[in-house]
């Protein structure tokens, strides 16, 4: 959701088109797809307040924390705020 959120409101490409792209990517069989819980959004509020982050960017930083992956592929730079995940910019 944050990157269709990115591609049609920053980069204003058709949300049709940004879907079907989209769900290409996430049907893809070397995509997993990590669901949060209430315990994802618990320490979700921990780095947003640790870290200063926003919503978003927390929640997605916890999941990613509660799954043992360090690295998100991301344009945003205020990930890059959350110094236990490390951003590349695919860009």
């Amino acid at each position: 959701m944050e990157s269709y959120h990115v591609l049609v409101r920053a980069y204003k490409f058709a949300p049709s088109e940004v879907k079907k792209r989209l769900v290409s990517i996430i049907e893809s069989e070397n995509i997993n797809i990590l669901g949060e819980g209430l315990s994802s959004i618990l320490l979700a509020f921990d780095v947003a307040e640790e870290f200063d982050t926003g919503g978003r960017d927390s929640l997605i930083a916890a999941c990613l924390l509660e799954n043992n992956i360090k690295e998100l592929y991301s344009h945003d730079k205020d990930s890059d705020k959350i110094n236990l995940i490390k951003r590349i910019d695919p860009i």
